[in-house]
């Protein structure tokens, strides 16, 4: 288990960024720009089939 009430996440955001960069996962953080609003950590993961 890993801290992150609202408004306080960068344990479980440096956490899941970690674990899918080790994953060879593409990963980024979109830091949000209103108050009272988390940051928001979205991973790219490939298709197998490109249709």
């Amino acid at each position: 288990m890993h801290h992150s009430p609202s408004g306080a996440e960068a344990e479980i955001n440096q956490l899941l960024m970690q674990r899918f960069s080790a994953l060879g996962v593409e990963v980024w953080c979109v830091a949000c720009r209103r108050r009272h609003c988390a940051d928001n950590i979205i991973a790219k993961i490939p298709g197998k089939n490109p249709d």
